[in-house]
């Protein structure tokens, strides 16, 4: 009986240590960004008039991160999801590049795409 005792208080102290506190989200330094991509291509073929989507994931996501989207060095948009129609007159110079660009402090990361527009 007496160790009984000593299993089962050994057991309950294995089992509050395994439930120390989970950590949250990690802490980012001033300047840190973290672009995911996974699940992202990088070369497109988009048919003009269409919607063309990309979703980013950023981290942190606090909304200190601003993003920005560039299409053959215009700003298209400064959102972190880009929903954007190519016209017919993307045919013609096709294949153009497309930038994220994701910024926080003095941190940057960007990711690079190819989209080619047909008819």
């Amino acid at each position: 009986m007496k160790y009984v005792k000593y299993i089962v208080a050994a057991l309950a102290v294995l089992m509050t240590l395994s439930c120390q506190k989970e950590e949250g989200n990690p802490v980012f330094g001033p300047d840190e960004v973290y672009v995911y991509d996974g699940n992202v291509a990088q070369s497109y073929t988009v048919v003009a008039g269409s919607e063309f989507t990309l979703d980013m994931v950023v981290s942190p996501n606090d909304g200190s991160v601003d993003c920005t989207w560039t299409l053959d060095g215009q700003v298209i948009s400064t959102s972190k999801n880009l929903l954007y129609v190519f016209t017919a007159e993307y045919i013609e110079n096709s294949p153009h590049q497309l930038i994220f660009e994701a910024t926080r402090g003095e941190g940057s990361v960007k990711k690079f795409f190819t989209v080619t527009v047909t008819e």
